[in-house]
């Protein structure tokens, strides 16, 4: 019988299914039902399911019932909603597994700052919030902007910055429509320029691989990325350092991780929120590409209970992504610029097409589409993305996308 492993959203990632190919696995792939359908036909995939990762006991039964049937060897979980069910499954079935209280300690934001802040590393004011008027005590209290959002919330679903009472009732509104809700956080806003963490960590030892330069817009969605990063050597020091001691605090002693802050001009690096899995948004391809280094291969390692031990280089390369998102309403056209890799241009994908109904919402899920470039520089590989995506033209009813 050949050997069969799961990936929760992994499937739908080339990289992540070619890692479990390599090693000789059939797969088995779980993702939300719109994934699901999305998801090409490949001989590897031996089943394929969407799943309600909200009801998680739900999700976790499901897991169990699929080991019963095909005897999984791990699970792969790269989807943000799917890494309880697949912590506590893994548990359950007694496979490799990031711990539970770890992964909790990342989902759930307002249990990761209060664990941070017990262990001596509180960096923002924080507060749950349960109803409007506590929302406006605390933009009261903290006398300055804050950011509003879900509590178990992922890919900049249902974030909002308050600057102003009249803002609160809006703010609340959209973060009650995110996919995973759960609850509100509010945080205080941190000024400075936002990246990201890519990492891996073995039996407690931690490896950077590299720091990823982020695009947002006005509602931070993130609609670019770009490495290596213009950080200076010192401060990436400095954000190695601290990203080590805050996973090690929440218990994160071995997997793929990413992690993201801001740099601020008083407090230096600020943690936003750490997830126990690769960055989404092809950062792992912008990562192998700027340094070797192949976080959809290590991710399936650690899944496995492997040891890992690689370490990043400098490739010479520089590369940048860019995406496109517009408002509400059918698309009616799209022109999509051409693959040109002699130039620079590796990646130019359309997620949906013609008569697609946008909901406009900002979030990762309800982009339409990316271009992915490479130079010999940080500044010729940005430039490339952004004349890139500019071609990359979608009209939803009368209104054209943004492209940046």
């Amino acid at each position: 019988m050949k050997k069969t492993i799961l990936l929760m959203g992994g499937a739908n990632v080339p990289a992540v299914r070619e890692a479990a190919e390599r090693r000789g696995y059939d797969i088995i792939a779980i993702n939300f039902a719109e994934a699901v359908e999305r998801l090409e036909p490949e001989p590897s995939i031996i089943h394929a399911e969407g799943m309600d990762f909200a009801n998680l006991m739900g999700a976790q039964r499901r897991l169990i019932e699929l080991h019963r049937h095909y005897h999984y060897e791990a699970i792969v979980p790269t989807s943000e909603y799917g890494l309880l069910a697949s912590s506590m499954a893994a548990r359950a079935l007694g496979l490799p597994y990031t711990p539970l209280e770890a992964v909790a300690n990342t989902r759930d934001k307002v249990r990761m700052r209060r664990v941070l802040e017990s262990k001596g590393l509180a960096q923002v004011r924080f507060r749950s919030c349960t109803a409007v008027g506590e929302v406006r005590a605390f933009l009261d209290e903290i006398g300055g902007p804050i950011i509003v959002k879900p509590l178990l919330g992922t890919g900049s679903d249902g974030v909002s910055r308050v600057d102003s009472q009249e803002q609160v009732e809006n703010a609340w509104r959209i973060t009650g429509a995110a996919r995973s809700f759960g609850g509100v956080i509010c945080e205080e806003y941190i000024d400075g320029p936002e990246f990201s963490i890519e990492a891996y960590l073995v039996d407690g030892e931690f490896f950077p691989v590299a720091i990823t330069d982020k695009q947002t817009d006005a509602r931070f969605l993130e609609i670019g990325h770009s490495q290596p990063t213009l950080l200076s050597e010192q401060v990436q020091q400095q954000v190695f350092d601290k990203t080590r001691e805050i996973l090690l605090a929440l218990g994160i002693t071995h997997g793929v991780t990413h992690t993201e802050m801001r740099v601020s001009p008083t407090r230096g690096p600020v943690l936003i929120e750490t997830h126990t899995r690769m960055g989404g948004d092809l950062i792992h391809v912008l990562s192998k590409i700027t340094t070797g280094v192949d976080l959809a291969d290590l991710i399936v390692a650690c899944s496995l209970g492997e040891r890992p031990n690689v370490r990043p280089r400098n490739t010479g390369t520089a590369a940048a992504v860019r995406f496109v998102s517009g408002p509400a309403g059918v698309i009616t056209s799209m022109d999509v610029p051409a693959v040109d890799e002699a130039n620079g241009v590796r990646e130019s994908r359309p997620y949906v097409g013609v008569g697609h109904e946008a909901t406009g919402r900002s979030a990762t899920l309800d982009r339409f589409g990316h271009v992915l470039t490479t130079g010999a520089t940080r500044h010729e590989a940005d430039a490339r993305a952004d004349e890139t995506v500019a071609r990359f033209r979608v009209t939803v009813g009368e209104k054209e996308a943004v492209a940046v």
